[in-house]
């Protein structure tokens, strides 16, 4: 939430806020326009949990992941 709230310049309160009604909407929201939930890994190439990574940190995670997927 603290980067959601940096990014959008909002409280900590409302960015929590914001979170819950996300998190809360995506699930209904895949499942009615794509027929499958996003908690279902299998759809997945690569999950990152980036809560306690920097965006740097995570855009390196994932340009690894790229580079190994094509064998660079």
């Amino acid at each position: 939430m603290t980067r959601a709230g940096e990014t959008d310049d909002l409280t900590a309160e409302v960015a929590a806020q914001h979170q819950v009604r996300e998190d809360r909407m995506r699930p209904r929201m895949s499942g009615r326009t794509m027929g499958w939930g996003p908690s279902e890994p299998t759809r997945y190439h690569l999950i990152i949990d980036t809560s306690q990574m920097s965006l740097d940190g995570t855009v390196e995670k994932i340009l690894a992941a790229a580079r190994a997927q094509h064998g660079e």
